[in-house]
């Protein structure tokens, strides 16, 4: 037994054994999704934004000519933020 049906004025000619069967033949791919850990969700400078900076001496040492001081100079290892303290 073979159906005729119209699509977008076309005829198409399916055999009567597909019409109990669902179009689809195969099964689609199922991927398996690992949960995110969360020393990689929050990889990163982190601590740095809670201002837990994690500060390193720079050997150059500035003089300020205003107070006519000694300035220090720290700079952070992880996000090179830097801040001066006068001696």
């Amino acid at each position: 037994m073979i159906i005729e049906v119209k699509v977008n004025s076309k005829v198409v000619i399916i055999p009567a054994v597909y019409n109990k069967l669902p179009l689809i033949d195969h099964m689609a791919k199922v991927i398996a999704f690992k949960p995110v850990k969360a020393a990689k969700k929050h990889a990163g400078n982190t601590l740095c934004k809670h201002n837990h900076h994690k500060w390193v001496l720079i050997k150059d040492r500035r003089f300020d000519n205003k107070s006519g001081k000694l300035v220090t100079t720290w700079e952070c290892s992880r996000c090179k933020k830097t801040k001066n303290k006068a001696i």
